[in-house]
Parts: C-alpha cells; structure tokens; sequence
C-alpha cells in the first residue's frame, strides 16, 4: 500500500471548532473516515447509524471548514468523501482569542469518542490496551517537536497491513497534548 503524507490542519477560527464540534463529526472524522478508504455519503450514514441527507449536512459542514473533502470516483455517479488531515490543532497563538468554552467543548467531544471507542474495544477483545499519562515540562519549541516526533513513529505503522490480513486488528490511538497550568486572569 503506497504511503500518503500524514497531514495536520491547525483551527483558528472558532466557527471551525464548532464545526468540529458536533459527535456526529467527530465520529466522522475520527472513526469512519480514520482510513484513507473514501466514503460515500451513504456509507458514512450507514456507520453512524444517521440518514445518508444528514450525513450529506454534516460533511458539507466540515467541507465548509476544509475537514474533508470531495475525492472523484471515476465513474461519476458516486461522490465519495475524504477528511484532509489525519490530526486537528487548536491555534490561539496569533492573537485571535479562540473562546475557551468552544475549546471545551472539541476537547470533550474528543474524550467522549475517544473513551466510547475504547471501551467498544474492550467488550469486544480481550487484548491488551495500554493507557499513557504523563506531566511534562515543555517549552513551546518542545511540545511542537514532541507533537512531531509521536506524527512520525505513529507513520512508521501506518499502512504496513490491509484490514482482513491476518493477525492484524485494527487498534486506536489518541493524542491530546493540551497546557496543564490555568489560564492567567485580567
């Protein structure tokens, strides 16, 4: 299978986050469209369980935000989609006062998904899952390079398999990497 560059789209504007915001996004982005299989609108519907016309909602949605996007199907007659980034990073750096109730609610968002898939996993395999945390003291400069680093070791797995080859199960990976200190007050 022929390696893609892995990708990350940093969020500035806060009708983004909102965008993103949404669960059934979030699943969309995160689970149905986590491989580089395009997906219709129908089949996207199918796997969250919505209407195919609200799924076509939701990624229009996203479409407007440049999360996803519309790939060509050769045929013409299916109008499969895409997410263009494999991470999404929450930029407050240029002044622009991202809300923090906004941030809250991907951050969430994000945790909910991430905490249903993993204990989704584990009604269904017994398999080993490894939990992670750590409190690190980190420039700017680091966490970039950290973010960096765990971008390309998570690449050296990506598409070593097919899905259905055997021994191999499909494991879920994620990372938030967020400031641990309060936020100063006026």
């Amino acid at each position: 299978m022929a390696r893609r560059e892995r990708t990350e789209r940093t969020l500035t504007d806060v009708r983004a986050l909102r965008a993103l915001a949404h669960p059934v996004r979030q699943q969309l982005v995160e689970d149905v469209l986590s491989t580089d299989e395009p997906l219709t609108a129908t089949e996207a519907a199918a796997r969250c369980g919505i209407t195919p016309s609200a799924m076509s909602y939701h990624l229009r949605a996203l479409e407007k935000w440049g999360m996803v996007e519309r790939v060509d199907s050769g045929d013409g007659r299916e109008r499969p989609w895409r997410k263009t980034a494999d991470g999404f990073k929450i930029d407050n750096s240029d002044g622009t006062d991202m809300p923090l109730a906004e941030q809250e609610t991907v951050v969430t968002e994000f945790l909910r998904s991430a905490t249903q898939n993993l204990v989704s996993g584990m009604r269904e395999d017994d398999d080993s899952l490894t939990l992670w945390r750590a409190s690190l003291l980190l420039t700017e400069q680091e966490t970039n390079e950290l973010d960096a680093e765990l971008s390309r070791l998570l690449d050296r797995y990506r598409d070593l398999h097919e899905p259905g080859d055997p021994g191999v199960k499909r494991r879920r990976t994620f990372w938030l990497n967020a400031s641990a200190e309060p936020r100063p007050t006026d």
